[in-house]
């Protein structure tokens, strides 16, 4: 049984070329009090002219997501990632427009509405495993390792539309961030300021 804290840490790639390679993803669970590893992953998120790092870094955490749905989990979740692009758009300071992400951005915001969660950007040197990981998709083909076993829950991979549309019904006001969250520390961009969606690599 997960305990009722946890970090989800992710990372994801494209290789060996960014347009157009293979995008991989990977994630770790971290019990948030005791820092033990309780389940990790990584595998193929896409590949070919649509591969993107961004794509991947999205696919990953959609694929951690999936896990604690799977597992019925319910609790206090800090996800943590070296991606400003994915940390940003998450906490609502960038907005998703690229259509390639949304539905992956659509997707998380769904599986996280009952969830009391937090997002922090970290630095690429606290991130080394999942990066690690992440490049495997496009090493090995794909092929995954897994900690625990992973079911992917019935309706986790839903269309757009039928995401969108829970969204709306919903209502985008949704979000249960922990209301003392700090997010990531980094500054907040001015008004109208928007960073274009490319990799931060």
């Amino acid at each position: 049984m997960l305990p009722d804290k946890l970090d989800l840490y992710f990372d994801g790639s494209c290789g060996p070329q960014n347009p157009g390679g293979t995008a991989g993803y990977a994630w770790r669970l971290v019990d948030s009090n005791t820092k033990g590893v309780l389940a990790e992953d990584h595998g193929e998120v896409c590949r070919g002219p649509g591969a993107t790092n961004n794509i991947a870094e999205w696919g990953a955490v959609k694929a951690g997501l999936d896990f604690l749905i799977a597992q019925k989990w319910r609790g206090e979740l800090n996800i943590r990632g070296d991606s400003q692009l994915v940390i940003f758009q998450l906490l609502g300071r960038y907005k998703c427009r690229k259509e390639t992400l949304i539905p992956y951005y659509d997707s998380c915001m769904l599986l996280l509405k009952d969830m009391q969660w937090d997002a922090h950007w970290i630095p690429r040197e606290d991130n080394d495993d999942c990066d690690r990981l992440s490049k495997l998709a496009y090493a090995d083909g794909g092929r995954k390792s897994y900690r625990r076993s992973k079911r992917v829950p019935q309706g986790a991979n839903r269309d757009h539309e039928g995401l969108r549309a829970d969204l709306d019904g919903r209502g985008q006001g949704s979000d249960r961030r922990r209301p003392d969250s700090q997010g990531s520390g980094l500054a907040r961009p001015a008004p109208g300021e928007e960073t274009p969606e490319v990799a931060f690599d």
